[in-house]
């Protein structure tokens, strides 16, 4: 009589399928760290960016490119 567990052992489909849970842990891994350090940059990235543009002056114009309403012929 054989032994169930040892043909199972024995047959491919479980190593197909070993095979593809590996692969998924890996890719799933991978694009887990990659999150992670995309996140971790574009924070360091947008922190910067606000500290310039917080320290950039402002000019008030007045009005819209320099136009004066009073020059405008009627």
């Amino acid at each position: 009589m054989p032994n169930p567990g040892l043909s199972f052992l024995r047959e491919e489909h479980a190593a197909v399928t070993t095979d593809w849970m590996v692969l998924t842990a890996i890719a799933v891994s991978f694009g887990t760290f990659v999150l992670v350090e995309l996140s971790t940059g574009t924070g360091a990235v947008s922190t910067a960016i606000e500290t310039t543009l917080t320290d950039v002056p402002v000019i008030a114009l007045g009005l819209l490119a320099g136009a004066d309403p009073a020059a405008e012929d009627p």
